[in-house]
């Protein structure tokens, strides 16, 4: 559904006649799920606005400058793609979540940690070599998809990651991926999609992408989060864990992976550079992001 500029001033509307009355600092995200995190990680300290999607959330917080309303700041995901980095580059206050998204940022954090030995079998964890475990594992599959989403934004293919469900491909007693069953899933899913060696050879390295996708905080490796957690659902019904499926559902495991992170974010090395970029939006309207020391 194809959004208008007056959506965008409706929000950046919404926001300047809240201005009125809570002279807090602006945070402008995507979604819900993002508000609840960042007024639970940092104690309602920001008036925290929910625009529905990043581009929406991007262009309201253009429109906020544009009207001189100093303070407000953007926080979305990074993607796959470059649009993050050029409104960076275009001076608009943004400060995007460590790797590609929220998920994918604390799911390298002990929150994910503590999530597994919460919900995991206790025996199967220390027998299987402990959640750092779980974590190496998934992260090698990820990373494969990670190339593919990579190459669908910088080629235009249109492939259908959404009609695909990731876990499917991943075996429940020994998690290994089946790549090519995956690739050959997303192109049955696409319309005109490229052949199946090229998918194949792009998810599996053979052939280079140009630049890879990276954090800027040098988060790694890069990858979508509800990946990690599709795959991860896979370890804890069974080598790690004993969970009912429905229990290790991608989306049920990203609020649970939320809840639990949300409580140390603000002490995080990107809470604490986040609270650095809102003070100095304060002090100059030019703030730079700050970068890990």
């Amino acid at each position: 559904m194809s959004v208008s500029i007056r959506d965008y001033d409706r929000v950046a509307d919404r926001i300047r006649q809240h201005r009125q009355a809570d002279t807090r600092p602006v945070v402008v995200v995507e979604g819900p799920t993002d508000a609840r995190f960042l007024r639970a990680g940092f104690d309602d300290k920001y008036v925290v606005f929910p625009c529905g999607t990043r581009s929406t959330a991007l262009d309201a917080t253009a429109q906020l400058v544009a009207w001189g309303i100093e303070g407000a700041a953007c926080v979305v995901d990074r993607d796959f793609d470059s649009v993050v980095t050029e409104r960076e580059a275009e001076g608009l206050p943004v400060f995007a979540y460590e790797n590609a998204d929220l998920e994918a940022m604390i799911s390298q954090t002990d929150a994910f940690h503590l999530m597994v030995l919460e919900i995991g079998s206790e025996k199967k964890i220390k027998d299987a070599g402990g959640p750092r475990a779980l974590v190496r594992i998934v992260q090698e599959i990820v990373v494969s998809v990670a190339r593919l989403r990579a190459a669908n934004c910088r080629n235009g293919w249109g492939l259908a990651f959404d009609q695909v469900d990731l876990s499917s491909k991943v075996s429940l007693r020994s998690l290994s991926f089946n790549l090519s069953g995956y690739c050959a899933a997303l192109r049955q899913a696409t319309q005109d999609s490229p052949p199946l060696g090229t998918l194949i050879s792009v998810a599996d390295g053979t052939t280079p992408i140009r630049p890879e996708p990276s954090c800027p905080r040098r988060s790694f490796p890069y990858y979508r989060g509800r990946d990690f957690l599709a795959a991860a659902g896979v370890g804890l019904r069974h080598q790690f864990g004993s969970c009912q499926k429905a229990a290790t559902d991608p989306e049920h495991l990203a609020g649970v992976l939320r809840a639990i992170a949300s409580k140390s974010v603000r002490d995080s090395e990107w809470g604490k550079d986040f609270e650095r970029f809102i003070e100095g939006l304060h002090k100059n309207r030019t703030a730079r992001i700050p970068r890990p020391r």
